[in-house]
């Protein structure tokens, strides 16, 4: 069976709150490591093509980034939108954010003239 997006939506409610104020970086990757098996279990099923590309046949990460954004483009846009949804939150909770709340921190804090 396939996840539609309102399910996947109902699922990061369920996990994460509405507003995703209960998302720390420990229970995003828990959760996007359950949605890819999942998603990885409903391809297998359809296809014999899988989403997930064993670690063992990729040569660099750009590899492994560029057939994930190929493979992406080839589902339908439910799919496609659970799978942006979770390579962003696998990006940021995966240590980018971290850089990117350091670099753009100095914009939060400037204070606006009057």
């Amino acid at each position: 069976m396939t996840v539609t997006l309102e399910q996947f939506r109902q699922q990061v409610y369920a996990e994460f709150g509405s507003r995703l104020e209960h998302a720390t970086p420990e229970l995003m990757r828990q959760f996007i490591s359950r949605m890819y098996a999942e998603l990885h279990a409903s391809a297998s099923a359809v296809s014999d093509q899988p989403f997930i590309i064993p670690e063992d046949s990729a040569s660099s990460y750009e590899q492994v980034v560029t057939e994930f954004l190929a493979n992406a483009l080839t589902v339908n846009d439910d799919q496609a939108m659970i799978l942006l949804w979770l390579f962003t939150a696998e990006i940021y909770f995966g240590g980018l954010g971290d850089r990117y709340t350091q670099d753009f921190a100095e914009l939060f804090t400037t204070e606006i003239s009057e």
